[in-house]
């Protein structure tokens, strides 16, 4: 990025990367993610549709992640309060069953937004 982009590039603690355009007020900024949020450490599980371009993921970050292949976009982000061991779609897309140390948890799939 060059200086007369008038952009302004900021990196989070957790990889995500935001920019906003400088102009007007600084306090009225509007950050905008840059690229795909990917996870923070290793992914212990991953799972693919066969009715939909997504694909889920699991990451020892404590966060499961459904993301559109087709559109190159993360449908959603779930932050869990513990790590998931594995995980897998059901053949319609529309649920996924999360496995933990001590249970499993059927989860519906939603867009977020």
């Amino acid at each position: 990025m060059s200086i007369y982009d008038n952009k302004l590039a900021v990196l989070l603690n957790n990889g995500s990367i935001l920019q906003t355009k400088i102009k007007g007020d600084p306090a009225k900024a509007a950050f905008e993610p840059v690229g795909l949020q990917f996870h923070n450490g290793p992914i212990v599980s991953m799972d693919v549709c066969i009715r939909k371009p997504l694909i889920a993921t699991a990451g020892k970050d404590k966060c499961i992640k459904i993301w559109n292949y087709e559109e190159k976009t993360v449908e959603t982000t779930k932050n869990e309060t513990e790590a998931a061991l594995c995980l897998s779609f059901h053949p319609s897309g529309l649920h996924l069953v999360i496995a933990y140390s001590d249970k499993l948890r059927m989860a519906n799939v939603q867009k977020d937004g």
